[in-house]
């Protein structure tokens, strides 16, 4: 009975692990996919100088825990939470590799990187 209570309760939390780090950041979707799709758009282009006050350029997430940037053709994600430079890279890291399967064979996008500010870039340069 004890071992049956004891690897259940080690499934349940390995679910909950798994839910945990899997989980897909669906607010900062909405926002990069809005931008990402109008950029699909062969002539479509947002001005290249970044305004903070434009929202047409700047949204943030509704839990304003990401923020979404269009410059020209590339969408600037920045993460808000304040951390150290380390956990700063290794967010960034695991962020880039949910965008990179995220956008994985959309042909508007041509890589997701950080960029030399610590911010991440979807590029959807032509």
């Amino acid at each position: 009975m004890k071992q049956s209570v004891l690897i259940v309760s080690i499934i349940a939390v390995c679910i909950m692990v798994n839910v945990y780090i899997y989980t897909e950041p669906s607010d900062l979707y909405d926002l990069t996919d809005e931008y990402v799709e109008s950029l699909e758009d062969i002539t479509e282009s947002y001005p290249t100088l970044f305004r903070f006050n434009d929202d047409r350029q700047r949204k943030l997430t509704p839990k304003k825990d990401y923020q979404v940037g269009v410059i020209g053709r590339q969408v600037i994600v920045k993460i808000m939470e304040k951390m150290e430079d380390d956990e700063r890279l290794k967010a960034n890291d695991k962020l880039i590799k949910k965008l990179k399967r995220r956008y994985k064979g959309n042909e508007t996008v041509n890589d997701v990187f950080t960029n030399k500010g610590g911010t991440i870039t979807i590029d959807c340069r032509r």
